[in-house]
């Protein structure tokens, strides 16, 4: 016999509040007492869906995989976690380039204006071939977890590989042992009921893996049979029984492995999640007494939009929520016990109606082209007016790979799928994009797997913010005496910094604690800064020490795929920055070889650390090759400290005025190397000021290559020779240079730079690697809804792919392709 119930329930919206759902009570159904603590959970406003971070990142690149000497060109979307719209209390984001053993390549700041800001990175000639990660943040993602950062993987090609370029590839490596996870709905596995459990299993590369499998329980009776549909998920039900283990058998690569399930709770609420045409049903059954005063709440991005309370006695509801109330992306559904407590939790994806949302139309007046054609395109926003405010686009016209996957992330898969959920997803594309009949089901369990909540505690609530926004550059340090490190000094401190572009002055006082802070600066590129203190009360023997904050740590790229996504927290685990000495093995101009650095010690050789002291002002940790002048200063013939170097330093050549690393490659054009002098950069161009420096006055020189030159920007992309004077360096000598100044390059933000199709940027990169014939980062649509641009179709016949992609400023996203056939 079925009864109605009253349930008390509100939609939060003003055009649906009232709208009331039925309850459906169920007789009452008695159970044995409950012999299992369930583990303690979470008050109601700890709860919060996705990572957690009030903003978001997606990046636009031209193309997914790159060669050795072009450049990787990309659109940084920073809005709104709730509501996609452009723009947040951060206006820079950090982003950087690692290998796959973790060592950073190359770190750029970005300036962000109204929720976008592009930039590029150029790739040096002798980068090893290999699996990439790029990775973009604000400061103030910092305060949450790393999961919450953009990250993708980009593979990039040697020079001398021998590779076909833009085939889709990742790094070989062998096969782990399976592992395989269990995820009831709802959060737990409930005694008596019918449960539904999905599962993953996964290699060691962090991929799905195909298996089958069986169910027995604790007396090696078949229970029931399983199997994936997507690859390493699938999903089957389960009765289980009070006091009873069931353990999955599975055959996986000819080899069999067995795994335990979660065991039953005797007292608990089973939840079921059923999609409709018009509505969801929520389906809760409890061997619980009763679940008056218990509620039930829907959130998606913007917060609660469904709010019930069951207001009788009953142990089985039913609710109905409707679709109208909802937008596009995940919904995560929720009980609460009276206590406020939650006591069974699932998320959901619900695909709403767009038709209100702006239609990207691509229109091509021709489907192909022929060879050094010029193509006219218009990009139309249907139902986009100027009361919608405006729209910022990217756009890329880049070369298919024959074969290999074609496909990629777009800015809706990354912002309403990806960074929603935990973990690595499998062809993301397919979720929202697929024409495949099984696709809702498959779409279902994803939610189920990588979508799935039990207890966890929110990183937001009553926590230090330990990182905060930023609209500019910040620097930061403390002022100290000379004669005592651990005694600081009050003082007044200023700022001066120059680049070609700008020139600015400011000062500030320091605290008690000797401490400053200069917020908001704007510097773009490598910048000449200079930071002078004067000690308040008369001190003269002083320093500035400038606060260092290292890159977030960088997660081993296997435990991010391997991340098992039914515990309870987010921690990936970590592995160390590699800081080895190898250098990359590259063939000079004179047909000589570079080979992997060698140190060798002696014991008059003055230890390294005796350099860092007296040169505290290092933005780099460790060289590629210190050259110690302790010796050549007494005893070398040579009269400047080119020729000194000049056979010491592996690749070091004078070309005229010039001074080179790497020599001139003729794939790269131009390899003048970086000049620092006490950290002050020199025309690189002029060698002559470097000339000018007699051996005598020499303390040290450091060479920089590769990753380790990264830190210094664009300019440092051929490498950085640092030179560190006797008079820069020696504080305690009475030819000591002034006192309280330090002087350094900062990189600064990253300048904006045209692409150019074709000759200049194509020019230098192998004839197979896929081109890119248009890229355009800084599209905005605001008092039109149309617009029209044209490109050269290029000198190689290829098939081509257009992507355009955006944002509104109410936060609508932009997403629409096209196909180009050249021949």
């Amino acid at each position: 016999m079925t009864n109605n119930v009253h349930f008390s329930s509100k939609v939060l919206d003003p055009l649906l509040k009232g709208i009331l759902v039925s309850i459906l009570l169920f007789p009452f159904i008695s159970f044995s007492k409950n012999n299992c603590t369930p583990i303690k959970v979470l008050e109601k406003d700890e709860v919060i869906i996705g990572n957690q971070s009030p903003e978001k990142i997606y990046v636009h690149f031209n193309k997914s995989t790159f060669c050795a000497e072009e450049n990787i060109w990309f659109k940084v979307y920073l809005v709104n976690s709730e509501n996609y719209i452009p723009g947040t209390n951060s206006e820079l984001v950090y982003v950087d380039l690692f290998d796959s053993k973790g060592n950073i390549v190359n770190i750029k700041k970005i300036g962000i204006s109204e929720g976008s800001g592009e930039g590029y990175i150029f790739l040096p000639f002798d980068l090893i071939e290999g699996e990439y990660t790029f990775r973009a943040y604000t400061n103030y993602m910092r305060n949450f977890n790393n999961s919450c950062f953009f990250k993708k993987r980009l593979y990039i090609y040697s020079q001398y590989s021998g590779h076909q370029f833009g085939l889709s590839k990742g790094i070989e490596t062998q096969y782990q042992k399976m592992d395989l996870q269990f995820f009831p709905e709802g959060g737990h596995l409930v005694n008596d009921f019918n449960n539904r459990i999905a599962f993953k299993a996964n290699n060691g590369k962090g991929e799905g893996a195909d298996i089958d499998g069986e169910i027995f329980d604790e007396k090696g009776e078949l229970i029931t049979k399983f199997s994936t549909s997507k690859p390493g998920m699938g999903l089957f039900h389960l009765i289980p029984e009070k006091g009873k283990q069931y353990t999955a058998t599975v055959n996986y690569n000819d080899n069999t492995a067995s795994f335990a399930l979660p065991r039953g709770l005797d007292k608990w609420i089973l939840m079921r999640i059923t999609e409709h045409k018009d509505h969801y049903k929520a389906n809760f059954q409890s061997s619980i007494t009763s679940m008056e005063n218990y509620k039930f709440i829907a959130r998606q991005r913007s917060g609660i939009v469904y709010d019930s309370k069951i207001i009788e006695k009953t142990n089985k509801v039913i609710a109905k929520i409707p679709k109208d109330i909802l937008k596009t992306g995940v919904v995560q559904f929720t009980l609460y016990d009276s206590q406020n407590k939650p006591v069974a939790k699932r998320l959901s994806f619900f695909e709403g109606n767009s038709s209100s949302n702006p239609e990207t139309i691509i229109s091509l007046p021709k489907k192909e082209y022929g060879l050094n054609n010029e193509i006219g395109v218009e990009v139309f926003l249907d139902k986009f007016s100027q009361k919608d405010g405006f729209a910022r686009m990217s756009i890329s016209v880049t070369e298919l790979p024959v074969n290999g996957d074609r496909y990629d992330i777009d800015i809706e898969t990354y912002l309403l799928l990806i960074s929603e959920l935990k973990g690595k997803i499998e062809n993301p594309e397919y979720y929202l994009h697929s024409e495949d009949p099984n696709r809702k089901n498959n779409f279902d369990i994803l939610m189920l797997t990588q979508g799935w909540r039990q207890s966890e505690k929110s990183s937001l609530d009553n926590k230090k913010l330990n990182y905060l926004f930023e609209k500019g550059i910040t620097l930061s340090g403390q002022v100290k005496s000379t004669l005592n490190r651990d005694r600081s000094i009050r003082s007044e401190v200023s700022l001066a910094y120059k680049n070609r572009y700008e020139q600015g002055y400011d000062v500030t006082p320091t605290d008690k604690n000797g401490r400053f802070i200069f917020r908001d600066l704007n510097f773009v590129d490598s910048t000449s800064v200079i930071l002078k203190a004067f000690g308040l009360s008369g001190e003269k023997e002083i320093f500035i020490e400038l606060d260092s904050i290292p890159p977030p740590k960088i997660s081993s790229l296997g435990s991010i795929e391997n991340e098992r996504i039914g515990v309870a927290n987010d921690t990936v685990l970590s592995t160390p920055i590699n800081n080895g000495n190898t250098e990359i093995m590259v063939l000079e101009e004179d047909g000589l070889i570079e080979l992997e650095e060698v140190k060798v010690k002696s014991k008059k050789e003055r230890k390294r650390a005796e350099m860092d002291k007296n040169e505290r002002r290092m933005l780099y940790k460790e060289a590629s090759q210190t050259m110690d002048f302790t010796e050549l200063r007494k005893n070398s013939p040579q009269q400047n400290v080119l020729t000194a170097l000049l056979g010491r330093v592996p690749g070091l050549s004078v070309r005229g005025d010039a001074v080179y690393l790497r020599g001139v490659n003729s794939l790269q054009g131009s390899s003048k190397a970086l000049l620092l002098v006490d950290g002050i950069p020199i025309d690189s161009e002029d060698a002559s000021g470097i000339i000018a420096l007699p051996i005598s006055e020499i303390d040290f020189v450091d060479v920089l290559k590769g990753p380790r030159a990264a830190i210094y920007g664009s300019r440092a992309a051929n490498g950085v020779l640092a030179i560190y004077t006797l008079n820069r360096t020696n504080r305690n000598s009475a030819k000591s240079g002034s006192r309280g100044i330090l002087k350094y390059i900062d990189a600064g933000m990253s300048h904006s730079k045209r692409f150019y199709a074709s000759k200049l940027e194509n020019e230098r990169i192998p004839e197979n690697c896929l081109k890119t014939l248009f890229w355009n980062p800084n599209i905005l649509m605001a008092k039109t809804n149309k617009m029209k641009f044209s490109f050269p179709s290029g000198e190689k016949p290829a098939e081509y792919k257009m992507i355009v992609e955006g944002i509104t400023k109410n936060g609508d996203l932009i997403r629409s392709e096209a196909i180009i056939q050249v021949k």
